[in-house]
């Protein structure tokens, strides 16, 4: 009889293993063939050639003395209490924002205007920006596309946006 206990008591103790052991098994292949999963992700560039073209003219004329950040989403330098208003801004973004780092404040918010400006509802979108800039008292600066630029001029608009007007952030 004490044998029987034993072999009985041995038996279960085998079946609770291989269970466990199937269970570990079966979540460790489930588990790989998700992380094996092919999402179709893929990385992109931050700036288009144009932008690029014109951040690196931007870095020169803004100077040491400034932050540039680009593709700077609305709903990081705007806030809007009423939910509706704030899903308009929340997937819109300006292409450069000049900050000043001593100051913790946005100098000059900057979009860089190509050929795709031209379309209606870019006409629309870019209208919604200069109204939802102007009632926050953040300047806007709207350059053309352009094979090159001229530093010198971007530096003395620059100097004239960030001189003659008082921003409050």
């Amino acid at each position: 009889m004490k044998g029987l206990i034993i072999l009985f008591i041995l038996a279960s103790i085998m079946i609770c293993v291989i269970t466990i052991l199937k269970i570990l098994i079966t979540s460790n292949q489930s588990y790989k063939s998700d992380s094996n999963q092919d999402y179709h992700y893929t990385a992109r560039k931050i700036l288009t050639q144009n932008e690029r073209k014109f951040f690196d003219a931007l870095q020169i004329a803004a100077g040491e003395n400034y932050i540039i950040f680009a593709k700077m989403g609305l709903w990081n330098i705007i806030q809007h209490s009423n939910k509706s208003e704030w899903n308009k801004i929340a997937q819109k973004h300006i292409d450069f924002v000049l900050y000043d780092h001593q100051k913790n404040k946005i100098l000059v918010a900057i979009e860089l205007d190509d050929k795709s400006h031209n379309k209606q509802s870019a006409r629309k979108n870019d209208r919604f920006k200069d109204t939802v800039l102007q009632s926050v008292n953040i300047p806007l600066l709207r350059i053309k596309a352009q094979q090159e630029y001229n530093i010198n001029l971007l530096k003395n608009n620059l100097e004239n946006i960030i001189t003659n007007h008082t921003s409050p952030l």
